[in-house]
């Protein structure tokens, strides 16, 4: 069997401690390992052996009895609740989208000889789309499956940070070592000026985001950006 896994070698770094399954495992050939199975994804088995070593072995080197085996183990393992940690959550602050209406209005200007004259300016009004991109990064050897992202948006509109509803976004399949980029639904800023004057900007407004990543009812993640909003909002 060692013949066998010299093909495909790769160490592996283990970010996550992760809660290995020994089993015997025996390929087409009819040769026998005793190894702990740390994940099955797309098809790839990673195992480990007694000597510390860990590889990729493609599923369908092994008996079938073994393939069913482990897909029913791994089918087993993607409804628990992920290991402590190996969710990680990163939000940045995100122009989606800007829009411009330019429109004209008339000034009569009076001068003190009593004679006037009539100006015309261009009043700028710009709407931006301001949100947040969420990047969510699975740390763990093993797939993660149907996370339900829940997030709150705060802004400054009304002088005091304000409380929006709650949106939730899905991830259906989240691989070992990969990430996904989700983003939250954008939030209107308007900002007008003069044409040749600069208006102030907006983004800012958007104060903070608290996130809460779910495995079914389990809380797995919890973020803010800035990290003390959680101190000063409440969910």
């Amino acid at each position: 069997m060692k013949r066998l896994f010299l093909l495909t070698p790769l160490l592996l770094a283990l970010p996550i401690c992760l809660v290995a399954e020994v089993f015997t495992l025996t390929d087409q050939q009819g040769r026998s390992i005793k190894a702990d199975v740390l994940s099955l994804d797309n098809n790839i088995v990673k195992i480990k052996r007694d000597d510390g070593m860990a590889f990729d072995l493609p599923l369908a080197t092994l008996v079938e009895n073994d393939q069913k085996t482990l897909r029913e183990w791994a089918k087993r393992e993607a409804a628990k609740p992920p290991p402590p940690n190996a969710v990680d959550v990163l939000a940045s602050r995100t122009k989606f989208d800007s829009s411009k209406v330019e429109t004209p209005e008339k000034f009569v200007i009076s001068y003190t000889d009593g004679t006037s004259r009539t100006e015309t300016r261009t009043r700028v009004t710009i709407t931006e789309q301001w949100g947040y991109s969420i990047t969510l990064t699975n740390r763990s050897l093993a797939p993660i499956e149907k996370l339900s992202v829940q997030y709150r948006l705060f802004t400054s509109q009304a002088e005091q940070p304000t409380k929006r509803t709650m949106a939730s976004l899905s991830v259906e399949l989240l691989r070992p070592r990969d990430n996904v980029i989700l983003k939250t639904n954008g939030t209107p800023f308007t900002k007008s000026s003069y044409k040749g004057t600069a208006p102030k900007p907006v983004g800012s407004q958007l104060q903070g985001i608290w996130i809460r990543v779910y495995k079914d009812d389990t809380l797995v993640q919890e973020y803010s950006s800035p990290e003390n909003l959680r101190l000063t909002q409440t969910w």
